[in-house]
Order: structure tokens, then C-alpha cells, then sequence
């Protein structure tokens, strides 16, 4: 008997972890406009200056702050995958900050990015790395 809800839990818990990588890639295009942070690489964030990105795909730019200082970056789409996406590095202004060493892992996360993934909502995203591992969680302004 023990060996009967053993297994079935370890199903359950199976099922449970597939069906929160089940988002579904969507279009890059869709992110065009102003997003917050909320969590960076499965992480709530939690600092004084919330990070929000700000995406202009007409330019291939996003622009933000990342805690305290801002951030620019240039964004790469492949036209033979409308879900993915590069972000380069980002250049940022240089003020010290309380929130420092949050802030470098935010700017460190650029490059991890390949694909943009449905949210809860459709005012939700994830981007992702290239194994499917979440990014960014973004909601939009």
C-alpha cells in the first residue's frame, strides 16, 4: 500500500512540474511595449526600485531600469523562429545602489535569454533560456 501512494505521489508531483513548463512559446513581437519584473530566474524580486523593461521592436531596443539605474539593450529576432529572441548585453548608467548585487544578476540575465513564453495571462510572459528554464517573468504596465 505504501509503495502504491508512493508512486502516485511522485506522479502527481511529475505531472505538476510538466505542467508548469507547459507555457507555450509566442510571438517576440508581442512584447512591445512596457513590462515590470517580477521574478528573475524563478526568484520573486523584491527591491526599493522594482526593474521594468521596456521593449521597442520597431528599433530592436529595450530600455528599463534594472533597480536604480538604466539599462539599454539591443534585441536580436530570427525570422525563422518568432518566439525567439537575443538581448545583448546591456549598457547601464553607473550610480551606486543599495540593491547592487540584485541588480548585476538582472543585467547578468540578458544574455540567458532565447525565447519568449506565455504567462498565466496574456499580460504575463516568461523568457526563457535555452533549455526552457524561466528568465524573466514579466507583467505588463
Amino acid at each position: 500500500m505504501k509503495r502504491i501512494v508512493s508512486n502516485f505521489l511522485i506522479g502527481f508531483a511529475l505531472v505538476g512540474t510538466l505542467a508548469s513548463c507547459g507555457q507555450k512559446k509566442i510571438v517576440a513581437s508581442q512584447l512591445d511595449g512596457r513590462w515590470t519584473l517580477t521574478a528573475l530566474q524563478g526568484e520573486a524580486i523584491e527591491m526599493n526600485n522594482t526593474p521594468y523593461f521596456e521593449f521597442n521592436l520597431d528599433e530592436n531596443r529595450v530600455s528599463g531600469k534594472a533597480g536604480c539605474n538604466n539599462f539599454n539593450s539591443q534585441i536580436m529576432l530570427d525570422e525563422s523562429d518568432a518566439s525567439a529572441i537575443r538581448l545583448t548585453m546591456p549598457a547601464t548608467t553607473m550610480m551606486a545602489c543599495p540593491d547592487m548585487e540584485k541588480e548585476s544578476k538582472v543585467l547578468r540575465a540578458f544574455n540567458k535569454v532565447a525565447y519568449v513564453k506565455g504567462g498565466a495571462n496574456k499580460n504575463e510572459v516568461i523568457l526563457v533560456d535555452e533549455t526552457g528554464m524561466t528568465v524573466f517573468s514579466l507583467v505588463r504596465n
